[in-house]
This record gives C-alpha cells, structure tokens and sequence, in this order.
C-alpha cells in the first residue's frame, strides 16, 4: 500500500487542479485547434483554407487535437484533459527519477511541488504538457540507457516544438562525459523523425520553420526571458514570498553539487542551462515556454535539499526541517493555484465577437484581429493578425500598415493601447462604420471591443424616394440606401442628396434624429449641407451630396425607431418647413438589437 501512497496524492491534487481549470483557456491555444479542425476536415494542414502557412509552433499537437477532433468538437476541455493526463505522467516519471538520484523523499517531493504547480495549469490545454511528458520520458530512458526510445522522444519532442532539440544536445553532452559513450542509435533515430517532419514542412508551406518564429523573436535583443522568468518565479513560489528564495538557494546547491560529481543528475541541470541560453538569446517570455524547466528544477531543488540536509543533526531535526520547507513550499503554491484559476477575462469578450461574426459576416469577409485565437475559431471566416503569426507578407506588425495594405472587411479593434490610437482616425471613419462593440463583465482592460465593417461603394441617391421641399430654397432628394436592421454600438452612414431650388443669403444645416416610438432622440447628427461650399454660394440647381455617421449608444435598448431629416438655418436655428407644416421627413423604420452590453462593468 505504502507503495501507491504518493501516486494516489499526487492524482488526487491532479484532479483537483484539472475541475479548477477546467474552464481556464488562452487565446493562443486556438490557433492550434483551427489547424485541427481544418486537418480533420480535410482542409489541410492550414489556418486559413488555401493558405499553406505554418502558424503553429506545435505541428504534433496539432496533429494529435485533429485525432480528438473526431472524437469531440469541443477542443478546449479535451486538451485540458489531455494536459491533465499529461501531468500526471510528468509527476509519475519524476518521482521516478527522484528515487534514482536521491531517495523516495527527493522523488515523492519532487513530484508533489509539480502537481499543484500553478505553471502548469495556466498553460492548460497547450501543447506544453505534452512537450513536458516527452521530455521528462526522454531523460528516463537515457538514464535506464534505452538510446532508441530516448531518441524516439526527443524526435516527437522536438516536432511538438522546435527547441526539443536542445534536449539531444543535453543529452549527447552528458553521455559523453558522464558515460564516456556517444548515443547513436538515439542519435540516428531522433535524426530520422525531425528529418521527415522538416521534409514534410519544407515541401508543404515552403519553409521548415513556422512563420511564428519570425514574428514573435527578438534575436539577441534583451534578457527578457530570464528577468521574466525570475519574476513569474517570484510568484509561482510562495506567491511573491521572500521565501521563494529557499527554492533557489536549494536550486543552486544541487546544481553545483551534481555537476562536481558528473551524476546523472547533471543532465538536467545541462539542459536547463542550455534550454535557459536558448530562450534568452531568441528574447521570448510567453509564460509556457517556462513549464519545462519545472520538472528539472524540482529534482535539483530536492538534491541540494538532500546535500544541506546531511548537516542537520540530529535526524528527527533533519526530518522535521526539511518537511517544514516542503510543507511552506506546497502551501505557497496552492494558494497562487487558487489565485489563478480564473481565464483572462477578455477570452469570454472574444467568443461573444467571434459568435456576432459567425451571425452576422458573410463567410467571405476578411477579419482582422490583434489575438488571433479565440475570435478565429468562433467566427470560422478568413482571419489575419496583425503580429503575423499567419501572414507571412505583414512586414509591418502595426495596426495601421495591416488595415492598409490588407484591407479586411471587418476589423476587431479592443480597449489595448495600439487601437485606441487609431480607431477615431479620419482615414479609418472614411473606410469604415462601427456595426458595433461588445464587452464581457470583468473585461476592464479590452472591452469594449468594436467591430469595424469595411464601408461599400455608396450608390448614387434612391430614385424611389420622394423629394421633400424645405422652405423656398432647399429640397431633400433622397439617401443612399439605410440598412433595417443596426446594432447598439454600431454607426448608420448615408449619403444624402440636396438641391439649391432658390438663390439664398443662408446657409442652412441637415439633423438626422433617430427617434424612438414616443418621438424621444436616442442618436443624432448635425453637419452643414454642402461642407465644402455652402449653400448661399451655390447656383440655382446645383446638387449637392454629403455623407452623416450617426453613431449609435451602446446602450442603446432593442427595438423599433424611425430615422428623421430636417433642414435648420445656422444663423438663426430656426427650422424649415415643408408643405404640409411639418418641420421632418421620416426616411426609414430601423431594428435595433443589443448584442450583450458593452459598457465597462
């Protein structure tokens, strides 16, 4: 029984930890789905349908969530399990290896700080686990000298993620010093798996790696992963406790500790070192590039645990001292597991616009976004981002040079810094309407998030529309034509038509009201007629055509209103009339509908 004591734990916190993050999901992990789901029907290994570009930096999760995919459609709580099951097998194979280099209490210890660590949980349902398990399993068959299902690992490793290679290397480097032996057969057949792959890729998207890499590295321009990295420590440890300190020090002590004696122990802090290098010189610092290193760490923690230990007496000391840091340790980092288990509040935001896209976009529109994930796999229309992840000709990654150059039919502007810069810039107003803005409760940093549709070529005034005379100078003609149905939120443009019928001194202004059941304005807007030469300088007969945006609430309550024009002299206020007294012509009856609120909560 003693035997399956630990493991039973260490499945039982594993569970916990999955129902807390069950619901938990990051908008990266969608892109990866996308290619599943096009894999598995039979689009291709693509993003976008008919556009072979490697935007996954994880092609063999993305092959295995395309084999889930006929089993379920609803990807993000299979690739939690998935991730799940995966830490279980991390924590099972490490407490192995902790046995092996040091006793039961290094391997059940090590493997109990990995099963409540909050870095894993937080990268739920991306290929990360994953990457872990084969890692971990990696370094235990080359412990047990098993080089062909060493190098089966590190194979899949390295097609689950590029830097995989980085553990041959580790590996090769200690068995030559450690084992006086060079690998080959794990050698020639990790060769044999990443070939194959690269072959493929190489053929089928032009380029062995993905177009990621380009877009999000920094190559040699800052040490943004290690000062990342000490911080996210900080806090996976204790919750930002001076205490996460005892952690590094313990680190320290086992990583000196093993290499002066060339155990094997010493793999992982090779790796470590070179996994660290690696991801310092690329200057990346997403959170899941960090899980990795976890398994490692712990071990080595436990090792110079177990060094310092030694000079602890009496033993009941020695055992009370080092269950007291275990215990703070655990404690820390269960608190920071509670701390964390809500998902980013903008992921609800981005399902709700990815859903308003699916209704309301014809599925030939071309969506432009800043996170590319969520929105994408919601909406299921042609998508593109602006740091390029997918578009290997977005040289510029600014949001200005991609409405530009790609002009999408709709774009999903957020509260973030870069698109507030630009969303009331004339150039945009011109090109586009805002059809309306969605927010989810707790989403104070994105939401409101606006939806941008591309204006149409504005065709020339209805001719079916009656012509109004206001006053004795000016006659209404008629608009482009209005939509029935807009959102609250969103903007109604026209085109409105006028003619000069008599000489005048005045000039005159257009309001266009939008009015409810009961007369109330919820929505106006007021402009001269004629902007650029007003009407007491036009010629009897003249045409004169002008553009109005009225802007919608976002509150704006669902239901019937009418949309009404009228003419006022500038000078005085006062209002032309028509025939008949009246002061407005009603043009149409509009629906308003209220997507789900969009003011801050």
């Amino acid at each position: 029984m003693k035997k399956f004591f630990v493991p039973t734990i260490i499945f039982l916190l594993i569970v916990a930890g999955t129902i807390l993050y069950w619901d938990y999901s990051q908008d990266d992990v969608y892109i990866t789905y996308r290619y599943s789901r096009n894999i598995a029907l039979g689009n291709g290994f693509v993003f976008n349908p008919g556009e072979r570009v490697q935007g996954t930096t994880t092609p063999l999760f993305a092959l295995i969530m395309a084999g889930v995919y006929f089993i379920t459609h609803n990807l993000a709580h299979a690739g939690n399990l998935i991730s799940a099951l995966s830490l279980l097998g991390v924590c099972l194979i490490t407490m192995q290896l902790g046995n092996k280099f040091g006793g039961a209490w290094l391997g059940a210890g090590a493997a109990l700080m990995l099963a409540i660590n909050t870095w894993f949980y937080i990268s739920f349902g991306m290929e990360t686990l994953t990457y872990t398990l084969l890692l971990i399993a990696a370094f235990w068959f080359a412990y047990h000298n098993q080089d062909f299902w060493a190098g089966v690992c590190v194979g899949l490793l390295t097609i689950t993620r590029a830097d995989g290679i980085l553990a041959a290397g580790a590996l090769a480097i200690t068995a030559l010093i450690a084992r006086k032996r060079i690998p080959w057969k794990g050698g020639i057949t990790a060769a044999i798996i990443i070939a194959a792959w690269y072959f493929f890729a190489w053929s089928y998207f032009g380029s062995p790696l993905p177009q990621t890499f380009s877009a999000k590295v920094g190559l040699f321009s800052g040490i943004t992963f290690i000062a990342d990295g000490i911080e996210w420590f900080q806090h996976m440890y204790l919750n930002g406790s001076p205490l996460y300190l005892i952690a590094l020090i313990l680190w320290i002590v086992g990583a000196i500790a093993s290499a002066r004696e060339r155990s094997f122990a010493f793999v992982l802090c090779l790796w470590s070192i070179i996994y660290l290098g690696g991801y310092t010189a690329l200057n990346v610092s997403a959170f899941w590039y960090y899980p990795p290193l976890l398994p490692a760490m712990v071990i080595t923690m436990g090792y110079g645990a177990m060094k310092i230990a030694r000079w602890i007496q009496p033993r009941q000391i020695r055992i009370a001292a080092s269950a007291l840091v275990l215990v703070l340790l655990l404690a820390g980092q269960a608190r920071t597991a509670v701390a964390y288990s809500g998902a980013p509040t903008r992921i609800a935001t981005y399902r709700i616009v990815g859903e308003w896209l699916a209704q309301h976009a014809p599925k030939d529109s071309l969506v432009l976004v800043g996170d590319l994930g969520v929105v994408s796999w919601y909406s299921d229309l042609p998508t593109i981002d602006v740091p390029g992840l997918v578009v290997p000709t977005m040289y510029v990654h600014t949001e200005t040079y991609a409405i530009q150059k790609f002009k999408p039919t709709y774009i999903v502007a957020t509260q973030y810094w870069a698109w507030k810069a630009i969303v009331n810039e004339s150039w945009l107003i011109q090109d586009y309407e805002r059809v309306t803005q969605i927010s989810s409760k707790g989403d104070a940093d994105f939401s409101p998030m606006i939806i941008f549709r591309r204006r149409p070529p504005q065709p020339s005034p209805s001719a079916n529309e009656e012509s109004k005379q206001f006053g004795q100078a000016i006659k209404f003609s008629g608009t482009s034509k209005i939509e029935g149905v807009y959102w609250s939120g969103g903007e109604i443009t026209l085109e409105a038509q006028w003619a000069v019928t008599r000489e005048t001194k005045n000039v005159y202004a257009a309001f266009f009201h939008l009015v409810d059941l009961e007369n109330q304005i919820v929505a106006q807007s007021d402009a001269w007629i004629g902007r650029d030469a007003p009407t007491n300088t036009r010629q009897v007969g003249a045409s004169i055509a002008d553009r109005y945006s009225i802007l919608l609430p976002p509150d704006l309550v669902e239901g019937k209103y009418k949309l009404i024009v009228g003419v006022y002299d500038t000078a005085t206020g006062a209002r032309e009339k028509l025939a008949d007294g009246s002061e407005s012509v009603e043009i149409k009856n509009i629906t308003i509908r209220f997507p789900g609120g969009s003011g801050l909560p």
